[in-house]
């Protein structure tokens, strides 16, 4: 009888340790898989950034060439927020605990240079900037939001 009794009791500890190690394993997996969904969430922020950086830099660039209006306005703002966007790029690349004052400053800037390309939609360039920096401040927001940044 005490045999049974021992057995019983191994059994029951035998399957309540099966049952830790199922549940620490499943712990594990859901942080694996949060982290997999923050890279991935954070690496299209980065590209969107990426992106509205070339574009600027492209509108900064054709407007050099512009001789008929006066576009040092728009110069201006397409290099300050070229920059803002890499720097805010690369910041979110090396997780920096300082991330949500550059996506800030790179959400502003962004409305800012929209606006202002906005001005001269007609020219191909200040239209294509103009659609990128509102992109790039419409995702900011939304990634602000879902991190509780």
């Amino acid at each position: 009888m005490q045999i049974l009794e021992y057995h019983r009791i191994r059994v029951i500890q035998f399957n309540y340790l099966w049952f830790l190690v199922n549940r620490y394993c499943e712990f594990w997996m859901k942080i694996s898989i949060n982290l997999k969904v923050n890279k991935m969430e954070n690496q299209k922020m980065i590209e969107v950034l990426q992106y509205c950086a070339a574009q600027c830099t492209h509108c900064y660039d054709a407007c050099q060439l512009e001789k008929e209006m006066d576009m040092s306005i728009c110069k201006m703002n397409d290099l300050d927020c070229a920059d803002i966007c890499r720097l805010t790029a690369q910041i979110l690349e090396r997780k920096s605990d300082n991330s949500a004052v550059f996506l800030k400053a790179s959400e502003e800037m962004c409305d800012l240079c929209a606006t202002e390309c906005e001005k001269h939609a007609q020219m191909e360039h200040c239209k294509k900037c103009a659609e990128a920096c509102r992109k790039c401040a419409n995702q900011i927001q939304e990634f602000k939001v879902e991190h509780h940044v």
